[in-house]
């Protein structure tokens, strides 16, 4: 019998506040601000995730659009488009593979976003890097414990002459 994708446990990835509170992604290449949809935020934190679930198997993360579209209930034309939008920004590199039956891209993440919240006018009213992509290296601190010594009680004292007993 043919299972349904929908009979599939259900799945999720994690979201950045960072990410979510954004109005625009800040261009790495020349500074300018694009708007970035509810939508794109949503493709964005699943490409996300699914890299940094291949990346920590010390693999690349290949995917194609029509299946990132269907687990993000979007279209490919909107995947197609918040993909180049993160690779015309400097943030994602792309490497195009022809498979068997359809062409997969390699996505890898280049730097983190910078992303800012803009009022109506464009005003600038927040800006900040996210420390969601980590392409940054954070030492690994591993905690020892601490080797036990081994002591002798001292010995007690007299309270009046300071004498053991």
């Amino acid at each position: 019998m043919k299972q349904n994708k929908s009979d599939n446990p259900d799945s999720y990835f994690p979201t950045y506040h960072s990410v979510l509170k954004a109005t625009h992604i800040k261009s790495a290449v020349d500074g300018t601000y694009h708007k970035i949809t509810d939508g794109q935020k949503a493709i964005f934190h699943y490409i996300l995730d699914r890299y940094k679930f291949f990346k920590s198997q010390g693999n690349s993360y290949y995917d194609n659009q029509e299946d990132i579209a269907e687990a993000c209930a979007s279209v490919r034309r909107s995947v197609f488009t918040t993909i180049k939008l993160l690779e015309s920004c400097g943030y994602l590199k792309i490497k195009a593979k022809m498979g068997a039956q359809h062409k997969s891209n390699s996505y890898t993440f280049i730097r983190e976003l910078t992303l800012a919240v803009l009022d109506k006018n464009g005003k600038i009213l927040e800006e900040y890097e996210t420390r969601a992509v980590e392409t940054y290296k954070q030492p690994i601190v591993v905690k020892k414990p601490l080797p036990q010594k081994s002591y002798s009680p001292a010995p007690s004292l007299d309270d009046e002459e300071g004498l053991p007993f």
